[in-house]
């Protein structure tokens, strides 16, 4: 079982004081605390949960964030506290304690803060970008709690949400990473199909539970578009343009939530049966897929060079050549030496399949 590998490779992590260290990275995310958390709970090991949750409870900031950490960044952010704070309510739903949904409150003000302009919310007082998987996350949480609370004010907030998403959706019914607007820290724009932040953004607005025919509509051409991005080998990464998740190894958690979800039953399967290949002994997964394909490279380097039916010719030449670069870099190097064991990835996966109830 996926996930039984998973608890017990998670089990032996943690400390006295309920966090995770990374053993490759040597470092605490409050994101891994809470998805490890939540996914204890929903497995019934309760006292592990409440130690891993209450340790997060702890790390949240003054003004209601967490901060989002890794090896070189370490600053409040708006996913990371969307993502603490919907584990919060769960918290506070399965054990009756208010300190949880006092904790999901002051997230929840502080995620509001940052809505920019209606239903674009930033990343970060460092990422300026109009991120669709960003404001999915947002949503996730602020529905659910503007549901267990009956507040209007979350509950409209969440329906400009949905509306920013399914409006910069693809016709073909991808969502690009972000809006066709070039914005702080990235060089240009990055409106571009991604497998890994599709089932992202699907996995955060099926979570919402909100009953909204755009999103419906939205989730229908989403799933379809993410269902022809697989096949019995598992993801066409081809389709894919944004390098710094290509070939992720959560991908398929996501997927795999999300085809369960919208009833894909081979397509679940397959993502389970990669999911399987990839774990290893302790019960962990690396950070990317290793699979290589000449083929699939050279399809995704054409893609990149020429622009594919999702995206055109977007960038200038020479981007188009770095993005070339990237990619065969990723395909060539990254997966076969710089493939360590990832806590992140693994986090993510046990989050999505126990939310699923994927205990395969």
């Amino acid at each position: 079982m996926i996930t039984k590998k998973i608890k017990d490779y998670i089990l032996n992590l943690q400390g006295e004081d309920g966090s995770f260290l990374d053993p490759v990275l040597n470092i605490k995310r409050n994101r891994v605390g809470a998805e490890i958390g939540k996914s204890l709970l929903f497995m019934e090991e309760k006292e592990q949960a409440y130690k891993s949750l209450n340790w997060v409870l702890k790390r949240q900031n003054g003004n209601g964030s967490w901060n989002e950490i890794h090896p070189d960044l370490n600053e409040e952010s708006t996913v990371v506290t969307s993502i603490c704070g919907r584990v919060m309510v769960d918290a506070f739903r399965q054990s009756g304690s208010k300190k949880f949904l006092i904790c999901a409150k002051k997230a929840a003000d502080y995620v509001l803060t940052k809505e920019f302009s209606p239903g674009f919310f930033i990343k970060s007082y460092k990422h300026y970008a109009d991120v669709l998987n960003v404001n999915a996350t947002v949503l996730s949480f602020i529905s659910y709690l503007g549901k267990e609370l009956k507040n209007k004010k979350l509950l409209d907030a969440s329906e400009r949400c949905i509306f920013n998403i399914a409006r910069h959706q693809f016709k073909n019914g991808a969502y690009p990473y972000s809006t066709p607007v070039q914005s702080y820290p990235y060089e240009y724009h990055l409106n571009v199909p991604d497998i890994h932040y599709q089932g992202t953004t699907m996995y955060y607005l099926l979570l919402s539970k909100i009953k909204n025919k755009y999103l419906d509509i939205s989730l229908e051409k989403g799933g379809q578009w993410l269902s022809n991005s697989i096949n019995d080998n598992g993801f066409m990464w081809e389709k894919s343009h944004l390098m710094f998740s290509h070939k992720t190894s959560g991908a398929y958690g996501f997927g795999a939530y999300c085809f369960k979800e919208q009833g894909y039953k081979e397509e679940l399967k397959t993502c389970i049966n990669i999911l399987s290949k990839m774990q290893n002994n302790k019960g962990a997964f690396p950070r990317y897929e290793k699979r290589f394909s000449l083929i699939g490279l050279a399809k995704g380097c054409i893609n990149e060079l020429t622009g594919d039916a999702s995206i055109g010719l977007t960038y200038e030449t020479m981007t188009r050549i770095k993005r070339i670069k990237e990619r065969i870099k990723r395909e060539l190097f990254d997966v076969n030496f710089r493939n360590d064991e990832s806590l992140l990835y693994t986090s993510q996966i046990f989050d999505c399949l126990t939310q699923g109830e994927l205990n395969e």
